[in-house]
């Protein structure tokens, strides 16, 4: 019964034994290698500080891999570090791993997106690299912001010294002004008289009924005042619309005399040669009519060749009227002709027949 008891109790410790390994390889192991499988990812950095095996690798807050190899770069230049990731994570080749620690120094890397990159990104493959950025460390951001600290503390020192020589200026400001006051005192009581006077004047001034009721008037005009104003401005402004067309009008023209000015002043130019010419013959042609040598020169300076002209003339008239008988006759002749051809033969001689008439 004892050796039975003493099994059970050995069995017991052993299996408990068994799940508390079996407990701290899930919480302290990389179960995930197994179940999901990883791949090799390859990242080069200037430096990497606190980057040792089993190193986090994070990506948004959550762990997707770790650290599996940290080795100096060959040419001296920097370090490579080697990281196994899921497969269920994925990394692309616009991000960038920076090497980062929390405020109790652990470090891990932390994988973002580069600003930098735009466009599509491609997954990098197993195998592949992903460039490393750098990060300040927190003590480093402590030390930082206390050196910032020493130094706003330094300014706020100086701007207190400022503040008292400032002040120390004002106090002998105002210890100068009272003394001035002082040394002024009856032409200030005069001035303050004054304007007591000049108060008073205008109050009887602006307390007069009459200058009540024109002040009264005026400002029930004003409305209509400004009203008349803002139409005259509108008129002006339409006025100016009119004289910047008129402008631009003018403008167009004489661009078009800038443009043709040439040719018009060719064309004026050859007008003015062609009327020159003109004036030149019209006065030859006054000089030869004036002249009695010409032929109209003789007929209207001689007056004998006007009487032989005017003979003529009536010569014409008289053959003239001689003639229209014959005219006559010689029509009636033909249109008998046209109404009786018969009687240019011997019948028509023998016969005598009356023509038209």
């Amino acid at each position: 019964m004892e050796d039975r008891k003493m099994l059970f109790r050995v069995g017991l410790m052993v299996t408990v034994t068994l799940i508390i390994a079996g407990i701290f390889v899930v919480v302290f192991g990389d179960l995930s290698k197994w179940i999901y499988g990883d791949y090799t990812v390859t990242v080069r950095f200037q430096q990497a500080s606190g980057v040792a095996q089993y190193t986090p690798v994070r990506k948004n807050g959550i762990r997707i891999g770790y650290v599996t190899n940290v080795a100096m770069d060959e040419r001296d230049v920097g370090v490579i570090v080697t990281a196994a990731i899921q497969k269920k994570w994925k990394i692309y080749d616009n991000e960038v791993c920076l090497p980062q620690s929390n405020i109790m120094g652990d470090a891990y890397l932390n994988i973002v997106r580069d600003p930098d990159k735009a466009g599509p990104a491609k997954q990098i493959a197993n195998g592949g690299e992903i460039p490393g950025g750098s990060s300040k460390d927190p003590l480093q951001l402590v030390t930082d912001v206390q050196g910032q600290f020493t130094t706003t503390i330094g300014s706020v020192h100086s701007t207190s010294e400022s503040f008292r020589g400032t002040s120390d200026e004002l106090a002998r400001t105002l210890r100068k002004l009272n003394a001035m006051l002082d040394e002024n005192k009856t032409g200030i009581k005069t001035a303050i008289e004054h304007a007591n006077e000049i108060l008073s004047d205008t109050r009887e001034v602006i307390g007069d009924e009459t200058t009540k009721k024109n002040l009264r008037a005026a400002v029930q005009e004003l409305p209509q005042m400004i009203k008349d104003t803002h139409e005259t401005v509108l008129k002006m402004q339409q006025s100016m619309q009119l004289v910047d067309e008129n402008l631009r009008n003018v403008r167009g023209f004489t661009k078009l005399l800038d443009d043709r000015g040439g040719v018009l002043i060719g064309n004026l130019e050859k007008g003015t040669k062609n009327l020159g010419a003109l004036v030149s013959d019209m006065a030859t042609f006054t000089d030869k009519l004036n002249s009695s040598e010409g032929t109209v020169g003789l007929l209207i300076n001689d007056p004998q060749l006007y009487q032989h002209l005017n003979r003529a003339a009536r010569n014409i008239d008289d053959i003239t009227r001689q003639l229209k008988p014959i005219v006559e006759d010689a029509r009636v002749f033909s249109d008998k002709i046209a109404r009786h051809p018969e009687s240019l033969g011997v019948r028509g001689a023998l016969e005598k027949r009356a023509g038209i008439k």
